[in-house]
């Protein structure tokens, strides 16, 4: 028997196209309350339109999921179960008990990125999209002493001049990469002395974004996270779905390259209108569609 995992993906497919996005909008709202795990049964209250709060659980078997809500809804997977399913998964409540129950890794590359064990360059990149508006930020760290470097000129007169005196020279790829991203922050932006922050256009980071998911390591200015940064393009795809009395609804979801997942549209933090970039938690990857555009 096939081990069952919950995610986005396992919730969108059990429940109605209503459901699912009325669930989301549940749990978003933060009504999922006295949340409980006892043995493999997860029980919460979730408020209803009409009462109170409803009693909804979810019980964990390795081949599936059963849900339970006392709401009058005849479904299955009702918005109150989607509700709750969301909140195990936010929680790692689920992930936790797979873990110790089925011995399932815990899969928290979202949140945390592989260290850089063994760099080669010589630069570590912060980014902060926050730092002024209309303009990205990045500022650059000698990884040896952690110091800012404010003078990116004056690195390339030193490599050059080393490259004059020891015959033969060549650098490293990463060397190289951390090189390119100086070489579009000397005509691309604007170093702000006091604070060692070089502050580009928005408009023209599409290509620092790909210069940086080549970077060997990228922290994030704000938290000091370490950012993972990917090619693979994330598709926003739409569903469309019609009910027996004439309504209808639209849901847009992102589904991912890297797993078998998808995510509501609303998880996905776009960068700016006209970049294809979007972010999840600690996670930066492209898009295939602006967010001012719909899906094909």
């Amino acid at each position: 028997m096939s081990i069952c995992y919950l995610n986005h993906k396992y919730l969108k497919d059990n429940a109605k196209p209503g459901s699912w996005r009325r669930g989301y909008e549940v749990y978003q709202k933060n009504l999922v309350t006295d949340v409980e795990l006892s043995r493999n049964v997860l029980k919460a209250h979730v408020k209803g339109n009409y009462k109170d709060h409803y009693d909804v659980s979810l019980t964990f078997k390795k081949g599936e999921i059963v849900p339970s809500c006392s709401c009058p809804l005849e479904e299955k997977w009702c918005k109150h179960v989607i509700a709750l399913g969301l909140k195990a998964i936010d929680s790692g409540i689920y992930d936790e008990y797979a873990a110790k129950k089925f011995k399932m890794p815990v899969d928290n590359s979202d949140e945390v990125a592989e260290p850089c064990d063994n760099p080669q360059g010589s630069y570590v990149f912060h980014f902060n999209p926050k730092r002024r508006q209309n303009f990205f930020s990045i500022l650059v760290m000698e990884r040896a002493t952690g110091k800012v470097v404010r003078d990116i000129e004056g690195v390339f007169k030193k490599i050059i001049a080393k490259q004059k005196s020891e015959e033969g020279l060549e650098l490293n790829n990463a060397q190289k990469i951390n090189f390119e991203i100086f070489k579009m922050l000397l005509t691309q932006s604007r170093l702000d002395k006091k604070a060692g922050w070089y502050d580009v256009p928005i408009l023209k980071f599409d290509a620092f974004f790909k210069m940086l998911a080549k970077a060997e390591e990228v922290i994030d200015g704000k938290t000091k996270a370490k950012l993972r940064f990917t090619s693979d393009i994330w598709t926003l795809a739409m569903s469309v779905n019609f009910s027996m009395v004439g309504n209808v609804l639209v849901a847009l979801y992102w589904k991912r390259p890297d797993k078998d997942d998808i995510l509501p549209f609303e998880e996905i933090r776009y960068f700016s209108r006209q970049l294809q970039w979007g972010r999840y938690k600690n996670v930066i990857f492209p898009t295939n569609i602006s967010v001012s555009a719909l899906p094909i």
